[in-house]
């Protein structure tokens, strides 16, 4: 069978078949959404950015293509979405400012919260930008002072660098003995990372209330501010602005 056999075939097919404008309410009427999640992707074939709001995983209310999921294109979605009748009263959101933002918009009664992996991936970059400049640190005053076990600590930190990224739960038995010794060897940067890695985790992970949340975050401003760095100076900062959302 053809390409364009096949073409003919679905446009005939598809030409009974209601606008997505005349299902949506019908199938409203037969199962309200109460909850809905949107997201976007680039389906294949096409070129543009298509948001895609699901009530159930295998129930789809509405597509619309836009130029981006940002800023006025995410505000036609909204305005299309509230237009044909789907209220929205939360939104997940990532950590752009644009999208939050026509949210707040087109439906300001509506609760916000950032999407967990978006929090934490923000989180993880600046532990991962703190850890890559005390290891340059300390390999250019090994290298000024001719410290040759201070050139050695800086290859094992290179070495041990995604591991020193690693929850400690998914660590093996080796990598973990391994960050022993060197927590042992160096008690500053390293020792103080790896703690405050742990309270991060243990923020997201291991929280059951806001309160023992809270208590987390203030042990995790006393010990960033212990260790002289920009990058951890930025991961308080963002826990200032993003704490309502994140931990929502």
């Amino acid at each position: 069978m053809t390409q364009s056999s096949i073409k003919r075939w679905m446009d005939d097919m598809g030409t009974p078949v209601p606008s997505p404008e005349e299902m949506l309410p019908q199938g409203l009427v037969l199962i309200p959404a109460t909850e809905c999640h949107s997201d976007g992707s680039y389906p294949r074939g096409t070129a543009h950015w298509v948001m895609v709001v699901q009530d159930e995983p295998d129930r789809s209310l509405m597509t619309h293509a836009a130029g981006s999921e940002h800023g006025a294109d995410a505000r036609k979605f909204l305005q299309k979405r509230k237009d044909l009748g789907l209220h929205v009263t939360a939104a997940v959101a990532d950590d752009s400012q644009s999208f939050p933002e026509a949210i707040k918009a087109g439906s300001p009664q509506a609760r916000l919260q950032a999407d967990p992996f978006h929090t934490v991936k923000h989180l993880w970059g600046h532990l991962k930008k703190a850890r890559f400049s005390s290891r340059k640190k300390r390999k250019a005053r090994g290298e000024a002072q001719n410290d040759q076990a201070g050139i050695e600590l800086a290859k094992t930190l290179w070495t041990l660098r995604w591991s020193l990224l690693t929850q400690p739960t998914n660590l093996s038995a080796e990598d973990k003995q391994t960050i022993a010794a060197l927590e042992s060897t160096d008690e500053g940067f390293v020792q103080s990372f790896r703690n405050l890695m742990r309270q991060v985790v243990t923020i997201f992970d291991h929280a059951h209330r806001e309160a023992q949340a809270k208590r987390r975050l203030k042990q995790l401003r006393q010990d960033s501010r212990a260790v002289d760095d920009d990058h951890l100076a930025k991961m308080r900062t963002f826990f200032d602005t993003h704490w309502e959302q994140a931990l929502r």
